[in-house]
């Protein structure tokens, strides 16, 4: 019996079908990353016009961190348990609800709370994201690039 082999498998179809939900990964993660950092120079704005000084900014920023380191710990678990999409969705709710509180931010209290928010989707959207990237992109150091360059 003779056995042809058919034609070899390409490689390029499977890294096809990686691309789309890499590169879907990567936007979500930039989009809120970029967003998360464009209110930075706003506080500039904020401090005259709600009369705080730079001790408070300081103190925004120091409770932005504890959200962000926080919520890392959790996230990265809870995105490994319960599943990537089911951690993005209230990531990226979090990000619209931050977002239009910096925008119609009316004191400081609102700012605070908005930045608080802001760190909870950063934790989420950090951990969940960069590890999706990893698991959709194959080999670590590859994987690697796309996280890091978001």
């Amino acid at each position: 019996m003779i056995m042809t082999a058919g034609p070899p498998q390409s490689e390029k179809a499977p890294r096809a079908r990686r691309l789309v939900p890499a590169s879907a990964a990567v936007l979500i993660y930039t989009m809120v990353m970029a967003g998360r950092n464009l209110t930075v120079p706003l506080y500039d704005l904020w401090a005259s016009k709600f009369a705080f000084g730079p001790v408070t900014t300081t103190l925004v920023f120091i409770a932005y961190v504890i959200g962000v380191v926080g919520m890392l710990l959790v996230a990265d678990s809870l995105s490994d348990a319960s599943g990537r999409r089911p951690v993005l969705t209230p990531a990226l709710t979090l990000t619209a609800v931050s977002t239009l509180g910096f925008a119609l931010a009316n004191g400081l209290t609102v700012l605070v709370f908005s930045r608080v928010l802001s760190s909870a989707a950063t934790g989420l959207i950090t951990a969940t994201a960069t590890s999706s990237i990893v698991e959709i992109v194959p080999g670590r150091t590859t994987a690697a690039v796309p996280a890091t360059a978001a």
